[in-house]
């Protein structure tokens, strides 16, 4: 199935240059690729031209312009990218939080400060889920939380401060 020549009024080309003048200059790159390459659609440039112009895929480019044709202007914009579903609901990540501003000997362990391989197995016998001790540290951090740093210089950014982890030395 090809893609018929796209036509449009030219109040909304000027629309569409302005839409794509307001991406670039907001950051919006994808979008604005997006928009560009209707515009030069609309020019009367090949896709395989606009394809090799902004460095994409020739699929990629039809895609793009079938999306306009089906959705307009709405479907160049960004979708939402839900991205992999969280294991630990917004209740367990307070729970979480709170227990870590326990003593580990709380928990049974003899440990006097947290480790994240410490939080591993307590993630793991509370809730269910085994985590890689990396991403027990991404939890933190998503947490707004941070080990201790080695400087002496304080965060006043920081909202909490979590001295009772173990840091790396």
């Amino acid at each position: 199935m090809r893609l018929r020549k796209l036509a449009v009024e030219p109040e909304t080309r000027a629309q569409l240059a302005e839409l794509y003048r307001a991406a670039v200059s907001d950051g919006a790159v994808r979008v604005a690729r997006r928009l560009h390459a209707v515009l030069l659609h609309l020019d009367g440039v090949p896709n395989g031209e606009i394809a090799t112009l902004l460095e994409a895929h020739p699929a990629t480019v039809s895609e793009w312009l079938r999306n306009y044709e089906a959705y307009g202007r709405e479907g160049l914009l960004e979708g939402n990218r839900t991205g992999r579903p969280r294991v630990l609901s917004d209740a367990q990540l307070e729970a979480l939080a709170e227990l870590i501003q326990s003593e580990p000997a709380a928990r049974g362990y003899a440990s006097r400060r947290w480790t994240s391989v410490l939080l591993a197995d307590v993630i793991a016998r509370e809730f269910g889920c085994r985590f890689h001790v990396g991403h027990v540290r991404r939890l933190l951090r998503d947490l707004d939380r941070h080990v201790r740093s080695r400087r002496r210089s304080a965060d006043p950014w920081r909202r909490y401060r979590l001295t009772n982890l173990k840091t790396k030395r």
